[in-house]
């Protein structure tokens, strides 16, 4: 009596639905689908973990161009050559604003990388928490120093001294601050931000269930 059934194992790898999951079996022994999920979702973390260090990267590296080409072109308009650029206080206030913007760019670009992670994985809003919380506080001191750096860096285009200064932390002689003086608020500043990707990041993948 001849049955539709196959009889033994037709290949070497056979999947059998039972229940709501699906079981394969093959040389390696038997995987789920859960199981096989879960390990295919492990390597995509460890790309978009690197996703996001890059976009902070980038954005890290523009906003740096563009603070230190505004910078150098006010010291160019409005200070003598030879002179400390910092002594003038119109520098000087727009020094301190890209500093401040460099810190406030944190949040806002965690919100944004939390959201755009969140809903690439639906439905894995602990996993997404903690991939986009740690790689935006990480992204952020990649952020800021590569912004900082040159930002400072058109100081020592045109007075040496004070960018020696500021970097060695000086502030008597570098304006409103020294590059020292900031360290602490950065790593503090580096915790919010790392908070708002991991909520962001949480309500982007329950979002997209």
């Amino acid at each position: 009596m001849s049955t539709d059934e196959p009889v033994g194992e037709v290949g070497p790898e056979r999947t059998r639905a039972d229940g709501g999951g699906g079981v394969r079996t093959g040389a390696g022994g038997t995987v789920t689908d859960d199981e096989s999920v879960a390990a295919g979702a492990s390597r995509p973390s460890l790309r978009t973990a690197g996703w996001v260090l890059a976009t902070f990267a980038v954005v890290g590296v523009g906003y740096g161009l563009a603070a230190n080409f505004t910078i150098g072109f006010l010291i160019e308009t409005f200070v003598d050559p030879g002179a400390n650029p910092l002594d003038n206080t119109l520098v000087g206030i727009v020094l301190v604003l890209a500093v401040v913007n460099t810190m406030l760019l944190g949040p806002v670009l965690a919100a944004v990388a939390g959201l755009s992670v969140g809903r690439s994985y639906p439905d894995r809003g602990v996993l997404v928490a903690g991939l986009s919380g740690v790689s935006s506080t990480l992204g952020f001191y990649v952020l800021a120093a590569l912004a900082l750096f040159l930002t400072f860096g058109v100081l020592s285009q045109y007075a040496p001294a004070a960018a020696s200064d500021a970097a060695a932390g000086s502030s008597s002689s570098s304006g409103p601050f020294a590059v020292a003086d900031l360290r602490p608020t950065l790593v503090e500043v580096g915790i919010p931000t790392g908070l708002v990707g991991a909520v962001t990041g949480y309500v982007g993948s329950r979002l997209a269930e």
